[in-house]
């Protein structure tokens, strides 16, 4: 099945919401067959905008263990495609994406929440 669910990018340090974009994520599901903390990338997805929607595909059980209210069922974190610490640069400034699972009301299909992927500015000396 297919579902798709809403974002909006948070600036921790100016408290701003749907300003930055511009770097990678990636999707990680939760693997039960390996271990029940094993976590496999689903795919990866470019953030070309501040806020928008990502479009997934998966099992409809998968759906349905995340519409039961599962915790992380299915978790963004940042990549190693562009930098080698799965930070994100924007703009000349290094940010931290803060992991973040997707909530089940993300996935409702009647007034579903939009996820918000956090980042937070590190200093030259981090």
């Amino acid at each position: 099945m297919t579902k798709t669910v809403s974002y909006y990018t948070y600036c921790s340090q100016t408290d701003q919401k749907s300003v930055l974009a511009g770097y990678p994520i990636q999707i990680l599901v939760k693997d039960e067959r390996l271990n029940k903390e094993t976590r496999v990338c689903a795919m990866t997805y470019y953030v070309s905008k501040p806020e928008g929607e990502i479009t997934i595909k998966m099992p409809k059980s998968t759906y349905e263990r995340a519409l039961s209210g599962e915790t992380g069922v299915f978790r963004v974190l940042g990549t190693f495609i562009e930098r080698n610490n799965s930070h994100a640069l924007i703009n000349g400034q290094e940010y931290q994406i803060n992991p973040v699972n997707f909530s089940k009301s993300d996935f409702r299909s009647e007034n579903p929440t939009a996820m918000e992927m956090t980042l937070m500015p590190k200093s030259r000396n981090n």
